[in-house]
């Protein structure tokens, strides 16, 4: 009698490989697409940084919100506070409301390049 199939053991071997390799691969590519999206925001903030310099430089102050191109990310809403003539503070907030915990859920950056939280500014 021939055999021309997989064996049941050997079907639950290659299963338990596919499963530990995605258990080890999955964690990593999530975090991989974490760094992209925060890797986004962050030159979505300079960009706007730069918006801010080349509205000052016409107007002698800085701009408000209605007067930027705002990025449009899924990720993250962006925002501009504390504006007058010295000083602004521009910020990118995760909207995905399961992330709102990790510590580089809202990132900012002000006239004077100060990037907040530092560790998460590469």
């Amino acid at each position: 009698m021939e055999n021309h199939g997989f064996s049941l053991l050997e079907l639950l071997i290659c299963c338990a490989i596919v499963m530990l390799l995605s258990t080890v691969a999955l964690p990593s590519y999530q975090q991989h697409q974490r760094n992209q999206q925060q890797n986004q925001a962050q030159i979505q903030l300079v960009n706007l940084q730069l918006q801010q310099q080349a509205y000052r430089l016409e107007n002698l102050r800085y701009a408000p919100l209605d007067a930027l191109r705002l990025p449009e990310n899924p990720n993250y809403v962006f925002g501009v506070e504390f504006v007058d003539n010295q000083r602004y503070v521009l910020t990118a907030t995760l909207i995905d409301p399961m992330r709102q915990g990790e510590r580089c859920a809202s990132l900012s950056l002000t006239q004077s390049l100060n990037k907040y939280p530092a560790e998460c500014w590469r």
